[in-house]
């Protein structure tokens, strides 16, 4: 495979006045094939991307973003689940993400981290249609790229 180090992110940035803001990052990396997704939190005109929340995306998750980029399925995880997201559990924390689409054909993207009773952090956002398709076209050239096909 490729080991290429990938330098640029596809970040979305959603500033609020009040500072109440998000911006999420989905980053490609090579190494360890794997999308990693950053949410951060605006504090005043900045986004703190040193305190974030990070997932990691395995090909299998990758393609439940594409099935809903795709409007194969309206959300990613499993059809039967009543949280209708992907979940991961590692020892200090769990975390989800709600990826789905919404009747006006934009994807809303909710991730969350549960590091104990006190301390749950949330980002959550609306992509738009482009947004939405430059991402499936991203996901869809990681896959090919893990596979070097």
């Amino acid at each position: 495979m490729n080991k290429r180090t990938y330098t640029k992110d596809f970040k979305l940035y959603r500033a609020k006045k009040d500072g109440s803001g998000c911006a999420i990052s989905f980053s490609f990396d090579p190494k360890n094939e794997c999308v990693w997704l950053a949410g951060a939190k605006q504090a005043g005109d900045v986004f703190l991307w040193k305190n974030n929340i990070v997932m990691k995306l395995g090909l299998a998750d990758i393609g439940e973003l594409i099935s809903v980029l795709e409007r194969r399925k309206p959300f990613a995880g499993q059809e039967n689940s009543k949280y209708k997201s992907l979940f991961h559990q590692a020892d200090s924390h769990t975390s989800s993400l709600k990826f789905e689409s919404n009747s006006n054909m934009s994807i809303s993207v909710q991730m969350r981290v549960n590091k104990g009773e006190d301390n749950n952090i949330q980002h959550s956002l609306i992509m738009t249609q482009g947004e939405s398709s430059v991402l499936l076209v991203l996901l869809k050239d990681v896959i090919s790229k893990i596979f070097d096909w």
